[in-house]
């Protein structure tokens, strides 16, 4: 949330995540948080229609595929921006091969393709991921 107000400029940053955050957070007049799951987030008033550039989750789910679920979810909503750029950590919880982990997000990434969220989707493992992360952007 930080970075994406501070660094890489965004004019507006919506942090949905239910937990407390830290006060550091709150110094940037560009953050406005919403202390609730996206679910129920997404149709709430304060998010402005088309307003939102750059969708990033890193949401820690029992079901990676809900990340997916949740950017539909803001698609239908009417908060992305038609060309939204998007970063998404996924954490594959099954299996422990490197392999395994590599197929379960290839998946992923298909279905943002075929369900229109994404021309094109890139699947990396950047250093700070976890052994069994996977980043997807489009």
């Amino acid at each position: 949330t930080k970075y994406l107000a501070e660094s890489v400029g965004c004019q507006k940053v919506y942090s949905i995540d239910p937990a407390k955050l830290s006060p550091v957070v709150f110094e940037n007049e560009k953050v406005t948080h919403i202390p609730r799951q996206i679910q129920d987030a997404l149709s709430m008033p304060v998010i402005e229609k088309g307003s939102i550039g750059i969708y990033v989750s890193d949401m820690c789910l029992s079901v990676m595929e809900k990340q997916l679920e949740y950017m539909l979810l803001a698609k239908k909503e009417g908060v992305l921006k038609p060309d939204c750029f998007f970063v998404l950590t996924l954490k594959c919880i099954l299996g422990h091969a490197k392999e395994s982990h590599d197929e379960q997000a290839q998946e992923v990434a298909q279905r943002l393709c075929t369900d229109a969220l994404a021309k094109e989707v890139v699947v990396i493992h950047l250093f700070n991921n976890k052994a069994g992360e996977r980043t997807l952007l489009g």
